[in-house]
């Protein structure tokens, strides 16, 4: 009877009722397409582990395992894997960061509303990643660890307690699954730990703020000795450390803020060039900006709170602790938390990710505009007129998003045959009959147990024709692999020799596109030993805009027959 009540109660609020569609919208939208790059890397790994394979043993990934255990845990429950499982899994963390960020905004904002505008539009930015993959497991523990943190600093006492205790054990948790991101977010954290507890105490300020940070990383500092010690047990130290510092260090250097930004107003000048009159471009023009502001204004109105937090009160050799009200510090532990996850959205070299991890920054982009609001007294009229243009964007945000599903319902349906459905909707792509031919031919001249290769990074593809790939490597790319690894894999390829080989040319668009690839763009990036052996062991069967296909020589030549 209570949950009845409690259902019906929530029902009654309209807000919920508008709420529910743009999620439905989600659904509809996302849950049959076809995996991304990244999605599928981490479900496919989830499979090798479900069929008694161990991680950085018989497969690598320079990623931390924490997604890959979690994908596995979901294809033992459900039996085989599938991509609605995969994607319910991803929509409950979704809703969980909505909700944790619609609790911390209702105690900051002065209408609840202001609240669920914060939830809104996130989702109406970004519901194109609404995928099962390492940055939504990781955004969401991230945001449970903040959570904790925030409620640690809203109770009356300010000793560490069990709040804090969990807060670290997810940030530790993050950690496990997103280098970059559990990496930022426990240097933010810490940073916040330690001056919240060294700020408010008056008797032993040094003495309880080590305690607290020591029952923080106690739990993070544990995880990470045992998967270091895992690591080196399976002899992966030494190429985990290469490829995390590579892929991490170029990424940041490479394409951080100036790429984002510098990004960002290239999209926006291409819009305008298109014609500033057409609603979908408007759009886009006006969401890349506000994508770009939001954060940028958030984070500046916090600074002043943040700097003074950080030692500005020392200067004055006043009592510090009588000066912050528990919202400040509430708000600050927001801040905190949210540039973590911004400075971790950075890495991407594009800027349409960096809403990914978006939920706090959006949320103290509202509060600094509210305030800002307040703080020049602006006109009832004026507030008005704003509500009125972001709702307008909302509904032209969701309206293309419509269009978008319906496209990708009507686009022809991609066969899979390893996965519990039996055909997903692909992206509206002009290579997707081109994708069907080849899924079709590799799947009917292959046996089960035949081994299938598939590079530079395409595991969606083992799933839609139900092969392995007997390699230890799935991921290997010139600069950022090692010459060992290439090496390595060429000799795999070289003794087993599976019936086929599949080139995506991902490669070429990562050399020719990706900012952190731009210092190596004047050299060789193919992988020649591997391709040594391709020319040795292998004919082309078919070569095509996105793919090309290598059969062994000694394979019947009815693949070549039936390829596209």
């Amino acid at each position: 009877m209570n949950y009845l009540w409690c259902s019906a109660r929530l029902l009654k609020d309209f807000r919920v009722l508008v709420f529910l569609p743009v999620l439905c919208l989600v659904l509809f939208y996302g849950l049959l397409r076809l995996p991304v790059p990244d999605e599928s890397t981490i479900l496919y790994e989830g499979w090798r582990i479900s069929t008694g394979q161990v991680p950085y043993r018989d497969f690598f990934d320079f990623i931390w395992p924490g997604s890959f255990f979690l994908g596995a845990m979901i294809i033992k429950l459900l039996g085989q894997p599938s991509i609605i499982g995969f994607r319910l899994v991803a929509l409950f963390a979704l809703v969980g960061c909505a909700a944790i960020t619609f609790d911390m905004g209702r105690r900051f904002l002065p209408k609840r509303w202001l609240a669920w505008l914060a939830v809104f539009l996130w989702i109406t930015y970004v519901p194109e990643f609404f995928k099962f993959h390492h940055h939504i497991i990781s955004q969401f523990m991230g945001m449970l660890a903040i959570w904790f943190l925030f409620q640690h600093v809203s109770v009356t006492s300010r000793k560490p307690g069990k709040n804090l205790i969990l807060s670290g054990v997810l940030t530790g948790a993050t950690l496990l699954t997103v280098q970059s991101v559990g990496g930022l977010l426990c240097l933010a954290l810490t940073l916040f730990v330690g001056g919240y507890h060294w700020h408010t105490e008056t008797k032993h300020p040094w003495k309880t703020a080590l305690k607290a940070l020591a029952i923080f990383w106690a739990p993070i500092m544990l995880m990470v000795c045992l998967l270091l010690a895992y690591l080196g047990f399976q002899g992966a130290l030494a190429d985990f450390w290469y490829d995390t510092y590579v892929w991490l260090w170029e990424g940041y250097s490479q394409a951080t803020f100036h790429t984002y930004f510098a990004e960002g107003f290239a999209n926006i000048v291409g819009y305008i060039r298109r014609g500033l009159w057409h609603p979908e471009h408007l759009y886009q023009a006006v969401r890349l900006t506000l994508q770009g502001v939001l954060p940028v204004l958030g984070f500046v109105w916090l600074l002043d709170k943040a700097l003074r937090l950080m030692g500005l009160d020392l200067i004055r050799n006043s009592q510090p602790a009588s000066r912050y009200s528990q919202q400040d510090w509430q708000v600050l532990a927001v801040w905190f938390g949210g540039m973590g996850l911004l400075l971790a959205s950075f890495s991407y070299p594009t800027s349409e990710l960096v809403a990914y991890h978006g939920w706090l920054i959006y949320l103290l982009a509202i509060i600094a505009l509210v305030n800002l609001f307040r703080h020049f007294k602006i006109p009832r009229v004026l507030e008005y007129r704003v509500i009125l243009v972001t709702v307008m964007l909302l509904c032209v945000g969701v309206t293309l998003k419509v269009n978008q599903s319906f496209s990708a319902v009507l686009s022809p349906r991609i066969p899979s045959y390893g996965t519990l459905e039996q055909s997903l909707v692909g992206g509206g792509s002009s290579n997707e009959n081109e994708l069907i031919n080849l899924i079709e031919s590799v799947h009917a001249h292959t046996q089960p147990g035949d081994g299938v290769f598939m590079y530079n990074l395409a595991p969606e593809f083992y799933f839609l024709v139900n092969r392995q790939n007997p390699l230890r490597y799935q991921y290997l790319i010139a600069n950022y692999s090692t010459s060992a690894q290439i090496e390595e894999a060429a000799a795999d390829l070289e003794k087993k020799r599976p019936k086929v080989v599949v080139y995506n040319h991902l490669d070429e668009f990562y050399y020719t596109y990706d900012y952190r690839f731009k210092d190596f763009r004047d050299k060789d990036f193919h992988l020649l030993p591997i391709q040594d052996v391709i020319q040795q062991l292998y004919y082309p069967v078919f070569q095509g805009e996105k793919y090309s296909v290598f059969a062994l020589r000694a394979v019947s030549p009815a693949l070549q027959k039936s390829s596209p």
